[in-house]
């Protein structure tokens, strides 16, 4: 028994930090000096009129309070859905996944490179004995 509240407790301390870091970046996001319109429209930005500004906003949620924006961006994520990119003209869980492998393949390496490095300053430190006591 003793386990099964150590794993719910340490499980609910990562679901309340996970929520946190989102909130946080959420709150930076909204206290940004960019204008997330005037970011999408780019030099289009001149031609946009306040009416489209409008439709824009509205289309995003930009127009609702930060409290429900955040509700809603975290409902969508808790059912699957990541929002769809400006940049690359897809679903971001399709971008994410199209790009898995080359980061799993670069953090691969990486590790494997840092693993391989620390064992070679120990032996230079310490020689091949000092590894055994």
């Amino acid at each position: 028994m003793d386990l099964q509240l150590t794993v719910a407790a340490r499980l609910i301390r990562q679901v309340l930090l996970l929520a946190t870091v989102a909130l946080a970046v959420f709150l930076l996001m909204k206290t940004s000096p960019v204008d997330p319109i005037d970011a999408y429209l780019g030099p289009a930005i001149a031609t946009a009129g306040p009416e489209q500004r409008a439709q824009i906003a509205a289309a995003w949620g930009l127009d609702q309070p930060a409290h429900v924006q955040f509700l809603a961006w975290a409902g969508h994520v808790l059912r699957g859905d990541l929002g769809f990119s400006t940049t690359y003209h897809a679903p971001v869980a399709q971008v994410m996944g199209d790009r898995i492998g080359a980061s799993l393949a670069l953090t691969g390496l990486a590790w494997l490179l840092s693993g391989l490095l620390g064992f070679w300053a120990s032996l230079r430190r310490c020689g091949a004995g000092g590894l055994i006591g």
